[in-house]
């Protein structure tokens, strides 16, 4: 299950790749793959079939690690787009 922030700035694509290793919905070759060739993708992988993300304990798990995805990359770039434009 693919969740993707692709182009935020530029050409610098940011893709979070969450996949369930017992999935027989989506296969998990393509989003490994996208994962690999994303210039800053990460790849999790969790114990479960596809629908298992969605409630209970995986999901918040999987909701924990998207948040820090998010932060780590959207403050990021926010950051260092205010140090361009105070010089």
């Amino acid at each position: 299950m693919p969740w993707s922030l692709r182009r935020l700035h530029g050409r610098t694509a940011w893709q979070d790749e969450f996949v369930c290793d017992r999935d027989m919905v989506t296969p998990l070759g393509p989003a490994v793959k996208a994962a690999h060739k994303a210039p800053h993708g990460e790849l999790r992988q969790y114990a479960g079939t596809h629908f298992d993300i969605y409630v209970g304990e995986l999901f918040e798990k999987a909701v924990a690690d998207q948040t820090a995805f998010l932060t780590r990359w959207v403050l990021n770039v926010h950051s260092s787009m205010e140090s361009r434009a105070s010089m």
